[in-house]
C-alpha cells in the first residue's frame, strides 16, 4: 500500500511547481491535508525552496503563504 505522507507530499509539491504558491486552506480544500507544514518540512528536507510569508486577512486571521521559487510561476520577491 502507498504511504499517503508522500501522495500527498507529491500532489503538493506538484501543485507548487504548476502554481507557485498555497496556504493552509487551500491545501485543506484541495487535498483534505491537516497539516500543511509537515509536508512543507518535508518538501523542504527533499530540496525544494520554499519561501514563508506571514500575512494578515482583512479580519485580522492570520496565515502563511508558501511560495515555491522552483517553479516558472512564482512572483514572490525575496
Amino acid at each position: 500500500m502507498p504511504d499517503k505522507k508522500t501522495n500527498m507530499d507529491e500532489m503538493i509539491k506538484r501543485h507548487l511547481l504548476s502554481l507557485g504558491t498555497i496556504t493552509g486552506c487551500e491545501a485543506g480544500s484541495l487535498y483534505k491535508t491537516r497539516c500543511l507544514t509537515s509536508n512543507i518540512a518535508r518538501l523542504r528536507a527533499s530540496g525544494l525552496t520554499i519561501v514563508s510569508e506571514r500575512k494578515t486577512d482583512a479580519t485580522g486571521q492570520r496565515y502563511v503563504r508558501y511560495h515555491c521559487t522552483d517553479s516558472k510561476q512564482c512572483t514572490y520577491k525575496v
